[in-house]
């Protein structure tokens, strides 16, 4: 555990701020914890302070959610994000995982439940807490790849297998090619995404809609 990780809670309820200081506290995280009430601030201080995790609710005003993100994930991509929702609704939580928010829980989780999402962020994992997976698998949520169009066929049957991780070997089978075909793809597909790990693949995989969120979350090899 990163005891020394560095939050900023973005609430503008004081009694909510202060619930997840303690439960921050009694996770064992004994890091700065700053606290602000709308979108404005939180711009400010990530701007001008290190964050290592940014605990966002998701109807934060001022500034919304949605630019936050974007200007996080653009000018500072370390930062790691957690939204809360007040509600579960589907519409939300399409807009979070298409602009590839880390972390996302329901405000009525446990602080065990934000201890297990603080450790997947930072570790470069997502998470989805289980009210969140449960409304996706009920409502049938599934984004069908329309804006993929720069990897190839093969490129993207290599991806779909590493977001259900899969390792090289396996895709090689499955795939009847050789194992360093397959570590030729991903590499071509990390400098297509530019990225340099698998963890970047599946963030891609599911922004691009590669795979479906429904069909992420019900595979069952995949873990948080």
């Amino acid at each position: 555990m990163h005891t020394e990780l560095i939050f900023l809670i973005a609430d503008k309820q004081p009694f909510y701020r202060c619930g997840i200081k303690m439960a921050l506290q009694n996770l064992g995280y004994k890091g700065s914890v700053y606290e602000v009430k709308n979108g404005t601030e939180v711009i400010s201080i990530i701007s001008n302070k290190e964050v290592n995790v940014l605990l966002i609710d998701s109807l934060i005003s001022v500034v919304g959610i949605d630019d936050c993100i974007k200007v996080i994930k653009t000018e500072y991509p370390s930062v790691r994000i957690i939204a809360l929702l007040n509600q579960v609704n589907p519409t939300t939580i399409e807009i979070l995982i298409n602009h590839e928010v880390d972390g996302i829980i329901s405000k009525t989780c446990n602080q065990e439940i934000l201890g297990e999402a603080i450790e997947a962020v930072t570790k470069g994992n997502i998470f989805r807490d289980h009210n969140v997976k449960e409304l996706i698998r009920k409502k049938h949520m599934y984004f069908p790849d329309n804006k993929c169009n720069r990897l190839t066929s093969r490129e993207k049957e290599v991806l779909r297998d590493i977001t259900f991780g899969k390792h090289s070997k396996e895709i090689a089978t499955h795939l009847n090619v050789s194992e360093e075909t397959v570590k030729k793809h991903r590499r071509n597909l990390l400098k297509k995404i530019k990225g340099h790990s698998n963890a970047e693949l599946i963030r891609y995989s599911l922004k691009h809609y590669i795979v479906g969120v429904q069909e992420f979350f019900n595979s069952s090899e995949i873990t948080n």
